[in-house]
């Protein structure tokens, strides 16, 4: 019978934040590339090894367990700030009923800050989901629009599209949002998304590049072991 895996206790979370912020400099780096990729790989199972050897209380973990917990704890931070945005869209900015805990240590991360809260995904679309506020897809950007003026606004989404000579888009504002300056807001907000996405095509070169190097150590090996065999029959060749 296949072991329960034993969930995370705070302290294992806490053991693990630490190891990583140690080595955050590699850990982080956005760089893709095949020496970068491997130095990843390399630090993570350090990190490894430290987090299984510590004394403090803890369950041994896999490498690819010690990632996956890691990618959940910015996951939920995520989370928890997209849910904190979604609350100052619904109170226009005034107190909140629940406030975020601040976490300038995992905040630091880029790629979690306020900046990119805003950026469409699958987070902010399910929190989006369950607001009071409805929200319209604006060229890949949630947009907050007041229930009772969803009609005004399909009537103006043909220009949409439309750019203005400073390369920002008009946005149709609906009737009943006022003081709303779009273009600014649009363009900071497309900055953000694109952002968003070199992040997220940085991991997928990560891992792309992971798969060739693999792939071409493999190959490697293979002719090693190819040339040893046929060097072996040569001598037995010879000797025969």
């Amino acid at each position: 019978m296949e072991k329960k895996r034993a969930h995370y206790t705070i302290e294992e979370k806490a053991l693990l934040r630490r190891l990583v912020m140690k080595h955050r400099g590699v850990i982080e780096n956005k760089k893709s590339d095949a020496v970068s990729v491997l130095e990843k790989k390399q630090v993570w199972e350090m990190v490894t090894e430290e987090y299984n050897s510590s004394a403090e209380p803890h369950n041994n973990r896999t490498s690819a367990q010690l990632r996956k917990l890691w990618d959940n704890i910015k996951f939920k931070r995520k989370m928890e700030l997209a849910a904190e945005r979604r609350q100052i869209l619904k109170t226009g900015g005034g107190p909140q009923d629940t406030p975020v805990p601040e976490d300038p240590e995992l905040d630091s991360l880029g790629n979690i800050d306020i900046e990119l809260r805003e950026a469409v995904d699958s987070d902010t679309v399910a929190l989006a989901g369950t607001a009071a506020t409805s929200y319209i897809m604006v060229n890949q950007t949630l947009m907050p629009v007041v229930e009772e003026d969803m009609a005004s606004f399909e009537a103006e989404e043909e220009v949409l599209g439309e750019t203005n000579d400073d390369g920002c888009e008009h946005v149709a504002t609906p009737k009943g949002v006022p003081g709303r300056k779009p273009n600014l807001e649009v363009q900071s907000r497309l900055e953000r998304n694109h952002q968003l996405l070199e992040h997220d095509r940085a991991l997928y070169l990560s891992k792309m590049e992971e798969v060739e190097l693999r792939k071409e150590l493999m190959r490697k090996e293979h002719n090693n072991k190819e040339e040893l065999f046929q060097l072996k029959k040569r001598k037995l060749t010879v000797v025969n």
